[in-house]
């Protein structure tokens, strides 16, 4: 018995050594989380943009006098985003 927990405890250990002498399998590089956060708002803000883009493109095809309101309004809202990207 005592061979077999001799036994355990050596694998055991072989194991431990063995990620802590190949650690650079763990290694991740160091993450800038403001510079992900950015990417992401950005990354909403081009989606919401395009779907804006869209809902003007709909309502220029219905051809409406509310729609074409609707687009003026939305055409300012679109520069800005614009702007806020560049």
């Amino acid at each position: 018995m005592n061979n077999d927990i001799k036994a355990i405890n050596e694998q055991y250990k072989l194991g431990i050594n063995h990620t802590e002498r190949h650690a650079a399998g763990y290694e991740y590089p160091a993450t800038d989380y403001a510079i992900q956060r950015g990417e992401q708002e950005e990354g909403k803000l081009k989606s919401q943009l395009s779907l804006d883009l869209n809902n003007m493109f709909k309502r220029s095809q219905r051809g409406l006098a509310e729609d074409y309101k609707y687009i003026l309004i939305m055409l300012d809202k679109v520069k800005k985003d614009i702007a806020g990207l560049l």
